[in-house]
């Protein structure tokens, strides 16, 4: 559970850091001037030949070699007058627009075009966003007096406009005509596009308000944050990734649905991600928020922006676990269980191999072949026949009916006699007998003649328990008794009078170990109820087993040195697993408390730890000072004791404790006796899920 709460955590913070680290450089990408400084330089030079035109009826903007072909001319000149004549481009686009102030001026009559209010020579580089003051003197020659963000603009470029042809002659001769640009004569001009445009459908405000520029930095970032979740989903574990959701989810979803799933959602998502990124960098979300009344809030963009990122981070994110849980389960059973074609294809193999596998010695299987095979040959006998099957197929539809009818009534019978078997099981009579010939229904009547033996066991079961439970209130009473009564008797002898001082202290040590057995007693009674309610808490946590195991040793040294025992381990090698400390601590003290009781004195006990692949074997061998005369199983049961007499000190729950704190870290727990020798198997996993 730690684990999954950290890699959610961390997945979480991933993609709030991208998402912030992106939206954090917008300003570092905006292009709007410069995207329409670009594409505006064609249409300007456009409007600059149209109004120069209207103000020197002479200006010719097109020259030509001389002898050039009349039809390459007139097809230049066409071509030329329809660019510069364009509905979506140049003169018409830029002579209606709002954001577009021209003032030109025909500096040889004095005529002005101008779209101002006044035919004074206008302000306009206050307060642009782009501006230039251009002069062409009588000779042609265009100089550019002051400009604001036009750095590249050239009159002369004519590489947007079709300014050659080719002709081909009746006699296979090529004629190429070429012309070049010129510039008016004796022409001023001052053009600008305002600082902050207008938000409309004209030519200035759909360049300058244009999003398309946004596309290659969200390509960039999808692809970079893609690359980084793809590294970060590799190295973190498979089987952490696919407990947490959305990922865990994800992997139940069938192939042939994920792929049109996230195809979509990746491509919408995509959509979505441009648009707001491109509307956020030029300006228009913050206008939008206010048309709408938000009010400016840059906060509020930032946000609406990290949302989307974010969202389409775990799409993409879902994308590529998907495809690390198809190779990390295996392409080819990802195939067979989790893409729909492969499971229809699985359940036709499966039919193909259950006709194939058709036992004809089963009666039920003889019965349907036989019934398959009659019904395709009269199918095949009335398609051969055609328009004389009908008598033959009126007599076999009667035949089969009368045989269905006997069939079924016998099958009718087995079952009746079947229900009355066990009409008689169910009202307790299991003398019944069961040795009868129902056809079909034989396995279901081999079941019930087993319900007899099954319900003696369960009766034993239960007697045993009903047992187990008196011994345990009698065991409970005997050891509860017993401290108590030590202490009642030491009490009443603390209560004379006349007592000198050292009678006092070892009545006072006495009552002291008979509290101290209580409260022990009291303790083990708390931890093994807590255990069989499922009401326990393991606190996991990184341990060394042999460590661990020195520790135990060197707890129950005492006891163990009273009975002069040697305690021979087979390895001291770190062996690190993942357990709750305390609880195994428990388990190996009272292993060894229990063989410091019962072993023989002045021999050996072995201690021999076995690591396998997930889990560790630690098995404590010693020979028993007393005969070995009880079940292996019921001495691990509460209250059970080696020492029926009672002679050893104890409650008959050390070995309890032991199987319960075993089989709450999912391991196991056994005991094995060969003559005097007694084994007792602990068998711990090296990982255990920490429970809250």
């Amino acid at each position: 559970m730690k684990k999954k709460t950290i890699f959610a955590g961390v997945f979480a913070a991933l993609l709030f850091v991208m998402s912030f680290m992106i939206c954090s450089i917008y300003d570092e990408v905006k292009q709007n001037t410069a995207y329409l400084e670009s594409s505006i330089d064609d249409d300007v030079r456009s409007f600059i030949i149209k109004e120069s035109k209207k103000l020197d009826k002479s200006y010719e903007p097109l020259v030509f070699e001389e002898g050039s072909s009349e039809l390459g001319k007139k097809e230049i000149e066409e071509s030329f007058t329809s660019q510069i004549n364009g509905d979506y481009q140049g003169y018409l686009s830029l002579y209606n627009d709002e954001n577009f102030d021209y003032w030109i001026k025909n500096t040889k009559t004095g005529e002005i075009s101008t779209n101002q209010s006044s035919k004074d020579v206008p302000d306009f580089k206050k307060n642009s966003l782009l501006y230039m003051h251009i002069v062409f003197d009588e000779d042609g020659n265009y100089s550019v007096k002051d400009r604001i963000n036009m750095a590249d603009f050239n009159f002369l470029n004519d590489s947007s406009y079709s300014l050659n042809s080719y002709e081909t002659l009746d006699d296979g001769t090529e004629i190429y005509t070429e012309a070049t640009l010129q510039s008016p004569k004796n022409i001023e001009v001052y053009f600008r596009v305002p600082e902050k445009p207008v938000l409309n459908s004209g030519y200035v405000a759909l360049r300058y308000y244009s999003y398309e520029g946004a596309g290659n930095f969200v390509f960039i970032s999808l692809i970079v944050s893609s690359i980084i979740l793809a590294l970060f989903l590799l190295c973190y574990p498979i089987r952490i990734v696919k407990e947490v959701q959305p990922f865990k989810s994800t992997s139940h979803i069938k192939g042939e649905i994920a792929f049109f799933v996230f195809t979509f959602a990746i491509s919408f998502g995509a959509v979505c991600v441009v648009t707001v990124t491109g509307y956020s960098i030029n300006g228009m979300m913050e206008m939008f928020l206010e048309k709408y009344g938000f009010g400016y809030r840059p906060n509020l963009v930032t946000i609406i922006n990290m949302v989307v990122w974010i969202l389409n981070l775990i799409v993409i994110s879902m994308a590529l676990f998907y495809i690390k849980y198809i190779f990390a389960c295996g392409f080819v059973r990802y195939l067979k269980e989790d893409t729909l074609i492969g499971m229809l294809f699985m359940k036709l193999k499966n039919s193909v191999d259950m006709i194939s596998n058709v036992d004809m010695k089963t009666p039920m299987d003889k019965w349907f072949f036989k019934i398959t095979f009659v019904n395709f040959i009269a199918i095949i006998v009335c398609a051969v026949l055609w328009g004389a099957a009908f008598i033959p197929a009126l007599i076999y539809s009667i035949a089969i009916f009368i045989w269905m009818k006997k069939k079924y009534e016998a099958i009718q019978v087995d079952y009746l006699n079947l229900q009355g078997a066990a009409h008689s099981l169910a009202n307790g009579n299991f003398d019944v007998d069961n040795d009868l010939d129902v056809g079909i229904f034989n396995s279901l009547n081999d079941e019930f003649k087993n319900i007899r033996s099954g319900f003696e066991k369960a009766v034993k079961e239960e007697t045993k328990s009903q047992n187990m439970k008196t011994e345990l209130i009698t065991n409970v009473s005997h050891d509860l008794k017993t401290p108590l009564t030590g202490i009642r008797n030491y009490v009443e002898l603390l209560q004379q009078e006349n007592l000198d001082e050292p009678t006092k202290k070892e009545y006072v040590g006495m009552l002291q170990q008979y509290t101290n057995r209580l409260s022990t007693l009291i303790e083990d009674l708390f931890e093994v109820s807590k255990v069989n309610s499922g009401n326990i808490h393991l606190d996991i946590m990184e341990l060394d087993m042999n460590a661990l195991l020195e520790q135990a040793q060197a707890e129950c040294s005492e006891c163990l040195d009273e009975k002069q025992l040697t305690i021979l381990k087979n390895s001291s090698a770190p062996i690190m697993v993942e357990l709750d400390g305390g609880k195994t601590f428990r388990i190996f003290e009272n292993l060894f408390t229990n063989i410091a009781k019962y072993a023989m004195p002045s021999t050996r006990v072995y201690v021999d730890i076995v690591e396998k692949e997930e889990k560790v074997e630690i098995q404590f061998k010693n020979v028993s000072e007393e005969q070995l005369n009880f079940n292996t199983e019921e001495i691990v049961e509460r209250f059970v004791r080696g020492d029926k007499s009672r002679h050893t000190s104890g409650s008959g729950l050390g070995l309890a404790i032991v199987k319960s704190f075993t089989e709450a870290q999912n391991g196991n727990f056994k005991i094995e006796t060969d003559g005097d020798l007694f084994k007792a198997i602990v068998v711990l996993p090296k990982h255990v899920e920490k429970t809250e």
